[in-house]
């Protein structure tokens, strides 16, 4: 198989990819929102996406779940939202290595019909780190 056209196919398509992040770019950082949409548009895991970012130099900006990237403020959790019993049973349940990824905060989230944000907040009122991040940023 020729390898340079090959080669010549994953660059045109890079590039391409390049191009759909730069037109979504704000204060030259790609909103988290704006990846998983590209993500979902493309077929692309979070991952893959993030990997381009990276290697472009490209940051990722305005976490879903509030842990970075919201300007000045940074992270914009606040810890005053305390879980039930059962609600902390669950995020306990997806620990990995004493944290808890990023992915199953969405997919608590989405199972229960609550925001992100929501979800995140709950997990820093239990002091669980949220690690690691779909986009590779954390």
């Amino acid at each position: 198989m020729d390898t340079s056209s090959e080669n010549n196919h994953n660059d045109n398509y890079v590039l391409q990819l390049q191009k759909e992040i730069e037109t979504e770019l704000k204060e030259g950082r790609l909103p988290c929102v704006s990846a998983e949409k590209l993500s979902r548009r493309k077929n692309l895991r979070l991952q893959e996406i993030g990997y381009v970012c990276n290697t472009l130099g490209i940051r990722i900006g305005w976490c879903q779940l509030g842990l970075f990237g919201h300007g000045s403020k940074g992270k914009i959790l606040i810890k005053t939202i305390q879980p039930s019993p059962e609600m902390e049973k669950m995020i306990r349940r997806y620990l990995a290595n004493g944290s808890i990824p990023c992915c199953s905060v969405w997919k608590i989230a989405a199972k229960l019909r609550l925001p992100r944000l929501y979800v995140a907040a709950m997990c820093e009122a239990l002091n669980v780190k949220i690690s690691p991040c779909q986009l590779g940023a954390f």
